[in-house]
């Protein structure tokens, strides 16, 4: 029997009903002691799956859009909320990361005109946080902070601010907006309405990511900054966008990964004469990069001239377990582990012999990922090399934590599901 050609054929599930069904099964699988939450997200997928499935398109849309909004409003804003409420309500070391009240107490002692890399945090809040890593129970940030400045520049205003108008301050006041911020910029950063959603939806609901956001881990303001970065570079606003990146390499040494995918993408070098064209383009492509070093230099610069044993010895040597004091424990889930679950390392190590993979992998990886970029020069591309060079180089590092797999995904998915424009040659500038 021949089917009739004007019957419907049933719709297939949109790519973001796919990615709200796989991050319900993390949710799952993290929040499983708390069943509430878990209820609520399943009646949210099945609304949102019956509305990919069985509503018109005007209509369809129409909901989706309310449960992505109420989605955001109550798994990450309202959390949020209650976790500064609740924090507020009863101790400045409870219901928070400790990198959080490290980053606020670095903004209490640089508004008293001490050094935040000099001082040491043994009578702050960090004090009373439980610190339980590989058998170290004595918190290494208390002598440390690892922290870029630019971190507690930034912070600097909205802790006045916040004071004087509240009485109080949480570091999160600050990551929260920036949070809505980054998935404003990203919705227009992707042109297909279900792609939007599956990116939007994979950013909110990453068990990796937004359960650490929360607590108030930072990797969302490194985030912020970058892609604010692409977003200016997109509508050509190079200087602007070179700055963003210059404020994100001021506030984490990950994000100096990405200056150079970011500049090759800028510049858009010849992929049959690279070397030629780089000969000849030199200081034209030095001085249009000015704008990112000069804002590097001028966060980071009088810290380190302020004292530069200091802040060396915080900033590199005590992440990298070469510090001689309190030097950090190897963590996470990086290949250190698998050595340590052997027994080749003891559970309190803090150094490694294979951390030199780090650059025998890392930089012909750089190398490939690079000229990779100079054959097809797109922003996925970008996102790709600098996510891919993060995930080898912190994987062979001291530390590879929870949120650190978390940022790398997010790069990831936003490699995969934004716009993907080629940068035209002749790029413009700024007025």
């Amino acid at each position: 029997m021949v089917r009739d050609q004007n019957q419907s054929h049933p719709k297939k599930f949109g790519i973001d009903a796919g990615v709200l069904s796989a991050m319900f099964v993390g949710y799952g699988m993290v929040y499983h002691d708390t069943p509430a939450v878990v209820s609520i997200f399943f009646v949210f997928l099945l609304i949102y799956l019956c509305a990919d499935q069985f509503l018109p398109r005007r209509a369809e849309n129409s909901i989706k859009f309310f449960m992505l909004t109420l989605i955001i409003g109550l798994f990450v804003v309202g959390a949020m909320i209650g976790a500064m409420l609740m924090r507020h309500s009863s101790a400045p070391h409870q219901f928070v990361h400790d990198g959080l009240i490290q980053i606020e107490q670095a903004t209490r002692f640089l508004l008293a005109g001490k050094n935040p890399y000099v001082e040491d945090y043994t009578q702050t809040p960090l004090a009373n946080w439980l610190f339980e890593i590989s058998g170290t129970a004595i918190n290494p940030a208390l002598y440390h902070n690892a922290y870029l400045p630019f971190f507690f520049v930034f912070t600097a205003p909205f802790y006045l601010f916040a004071n004087a108008s509240l009485g109080w301050f949480d570091g999160r006041m600050i990551f929260l907006p920036m949070f809505l911020a980054v998935l404003v910029l990203l919705a227009q950063a992707v042109s297909d309405r279900n792609k939007k959603y599956a990116l939007l939806f994979f950013v909110t609901l990453n068990p990796f990511f937004t359960r650490y956001l929360i607590e108030g881990r930072n990797d969302v303001f490194v985030l912020f900054w970058i892609v604010l970065g692409a977003h200016l570079l997109r509508q050509r606003r190079e200087k602007l966008a070179l700055i963003a990146v210059g404020l994100a390499c001021a506030s984490k040494l990950t994000a100096w990964f990405l200056a150079p995918f970011f500049a090759l993408y800028l510049l858009q070098p010849s992929a049959t004469s690279w070397g030629a064209w780089l000969a000849k383009n030199y200081f034209v492509s030095f001085r249009r990069l000015m704008p990112l070093v000069l804002t590097l230099i001028l966060v980071v610069g009088p810290f380190a001239l302020w004292d530069l044993g200091a802040f060396v010895d915080d900033v590199w040597n005590y992440p990298n377990g070469t510090s001689a004091i309190a030097p950090y424990p190897i963590h996470g889930y990086g290949f250190n582990i698998f050595l340590r679950e052997l027994g080749l390392l003891s559970s309190g190590a803090s150094r490694s012999p294979v951390e030199m993979l780090q650059w025998i992998i890392g930089l012909p990886l750089f190398g490939w990922l690079a000229w990779r970029q100079v054959k097809r020069n797109t922003l996925a591309q970008m996102w790709f090399g600098y996510a891919l060079l993060v995930a080898v180089m912190g994987y062979f590092s001291h530390v590879l934590n929870d949120n650190h797999i978390g940022f790398v995904l997010t790069l990831i998915a936003i490699a995969l599901l934004s716009d993907d424009p080629a940068r035209a040659r002749e790029s413009g500038r700024d007025a």
